[in-house]
């Protein structure tokens, strides 16, 4: 199996949490700089997120971050699996 690293928007609690509980590692927070970039601060975190991904799990809610994130990877031609959550 390949090295896994979780990286994080910084609002997944969930990952961050399966990360360090179960992986036994700090997970890689890529957060948006809302103050430096504004309304572009959640494009710019995305990008990030996709230019470091091999995979990306995604458990979308309402927020576009999400939903932006996946796209980008598609895009990209990485593999996504969507996990809807209620």
């Amino acid at each position: 199996m390949s090295e896994v690293q979780v990286i994080s928007g910084g609002a997944d609690k969930l990952a961050e949490r399966y990360s360090r509980e179960v992986l036994g590692k700090e997970p890689l927070i890529l957060a948006a700089d809302w103050k430096q970039f504004r309304n572009s601060a959640g494009p710019k975190r995305d990008n990030e997120i996709v230019k470091v991904a091999d995979l990306v799990i995604a458990f979308p809610g309402k927020g576009r971050g999400t939903w932006n994130t996946i796209y980008l990877a598609w895009k990209k031609g990485i593999a996504v699996d969507v996990l809807p959550i209620k």
